[in-house]
């Protein structure tokens, strides 16, 4: 159901996306293929809603998420997916709101994850900020923030802090012999 075509709001019961690629390329000066944000030379609005999206339930199977010829499958579902897409009038750039409850994923990435997600990011030409990133599930909790410069040759300043019970760490990271405890994190990294 479109709610409004002039507003661009989208509200989806049930979505399945069966074998999805996405193909990501950074040049060598750190741009990437993804369409680029312009500022506007008049700007009667601060902010331009490109699309507002609410699924209430989606399967997303097969899929395939290549940067630069590394290739990552994606295999997730979830309920209550919520994103905002808009861009900056003033700045070249754009602002990603998402969110999503019970989300399961069967990848190499985040291998049989399963709990609730919600971010926060800008995103330019060859700048990634992290406003707010939080994961959170029934033995794990993440939170971090930060920023990505450069893709090409990325500098990342990243804050995080969360906790693990060690049996979902093992499942995440595909090892079976880490059976008991909890580990904590707290971390700044630059590099």
């Amino acid at each position: 159901r479109i709610v409004s075509v002039l507003e661009r709001d989208v509200d989806i019961k049930f979505l399945k996306i069966e074998r999805p690629k996405i193909h990501l390329i950074v040049h060598a000066d750190g741009s990437t293929n993804s369409p680029k944000a312009t500022a506007a030379r008049t700007a009667p609005e601060f902010v331009s809603q490109l699309f507002s999206l609410r699924v209430d339930r989606f399967e997303l199977s097969g899929g395939m998420l290549e940067i630069n010829a590394q290739r990552y499958p994606l295999t997730m579902r979830g309920n209550d997916l919520k994103l905002l897409l808009t861009r900056e009038r003033m700045a070249p750039q754009y602002k990603i709101s998402a969110a999503v409850r019970n989300m399961q994923c069967d990848s190499n990435l985040l291998n049989g994850f399963a709990g609730d997600v919600t971010a926060k990011l800008r995103l330019d030409r060859d700048r990634l900020w992290l406003d707010d990133f939080t994961l959170a599930a029934s033995s794990a909790r993440l939170h971090a923030n930060g920023r990505l410069v450069h893709f090409e040759n990325p500098v990342a300043d990243i804050q995080v802090d969360g906790q693990i019970e060690a049996g979902a760490a093992a499942n995440l990271a595909n090892m079976p012999g880490l059976q008991g405890g909890e580990a904590g994190l707290d971390r700044k990294s630059v590099g």
